[in-house]
């Protein structure tokens, strides 16, 4: 008898008890939602450094289009800013770098205004045109000194992802 009951003892601790069984799920459970929330923080990070990328390749491109203008008015005489045929919105007549001056559009669009593939909705870029002194160029001057300070700034949903800035001169 004495064999028999530690017997029987012994095989009921042969199973799993169904506490052990619901430790075991939650902390599964667990695991996988760290493993998941890992997974989302890596995800997340990698968009916004895509979104990066795209930021300085709009502003690269920008720029480009800008520094490629004459540094004053070509035909007319020279008046920072836009002149009379100049629109805000139509930028594929302006003709010298200061026409840029507070151009700012969302979502961003060629010389024609059709919207660049993949930049629809929270995207935007604007232009800022300054003159600056020939000594400083992070100082602003009361008059051409025959330097002018090109800043492109890229956002997105409100934050600003890329900004670039370049200088450009009357004299080559």
């Amino acid at each position: 008898m004495i064999n028999r009951k530690h017997h029987h003892n012994n095989a009921s601790r042969a199973g799993i008890s169904l506490v052990e069984v619901a430790v075991s799920i939650l902390i599964v459970g667990l695991l996988l939602v760290t493993s998941l929330q890992a997974l989302g923080h890596v995800t997340k990070g990698k968009n916004e450094t895509a979104d990066v990328v795209r930021a300085q390749h709009l502003c690269r491109q920008m720029l480009a289009e800008v520094l490629a203008t004459a540094y004053e008015e070509p035909v007319d005489t020279p008046v920072f800013g836009r002149e009379a045929a100049e629109t805000a919105l139509k930028r594929d007549k302006y003709d010298d770098v200061d026409d840029f001056n507070g151009w700012h559009v969302g979502p961003p669009s060629d010389e024609l205004r059709f919207v660049l593939p993949g930049f629809s909705g929270a995207w935007s870029r604007q232009v800022t045109v300054d003159l600056v002194t020939a000594a400083d160029p992070s100082v602003v001057a009361g008059s051409d000194e025959g330097v002018k300070r090109v800043k492109i700034t890229i956002w997105k949903s409100g934050s600003i992802l890329a900004e670039m800035v370049a200088l450009r001169s009357n004299k080559y």
